[in-house]
């Protein structure tokens, strides 16, 4: 296999796999507040799984804040600083997302 057809097949997988659709069932605007060496796409999208498991809190993820690799606090609701949504902290454990503190969001 010579040079082009090695490029043309990174840029067919490269197709293939951007085309698959987000997690969420619901629009998410990418990229989240973060730093791509902090947190991958799998991360992102693992964590809007799991909020969607917390009970009694809005699901519509609209931010993540990331003080570290398993760290992060996520906003959720109608809109950004709507006071009917959520702001949940997160922890990484053992390669799953926990809860570690949730509160109502400030209007």
């Amino acid at each position: 296999m010579n040079s082009p057809h090695i490029v043309e097949l990174v840029m067919l997988v490269a197709s293939i796999v951007a085309a698959q659709p987000p997690v969420a069932g619901y629009p998410v605007i990418y990229p989240f507040d973060y730093n791509g060496r902090y947190l991958t796409e799998r991360d992102a999208e693992d964590i809007v799984l799991f909020i969607r498991t917390v009970p009694h809190v809005d699901h519509r993820v609209r931010l993540i804040s990331v003080a570290s690799a398993d760290d992060v606090e996520v906003h959720t609701g109608p809109r950004l600083g709507n006071p009917a949504g959520d702001t949940l902290h997160l922890r990484k454990n053992h390669w799953k997302w926990t809860l570690v503190c949730k509160s109502k969001s400030r209007g």
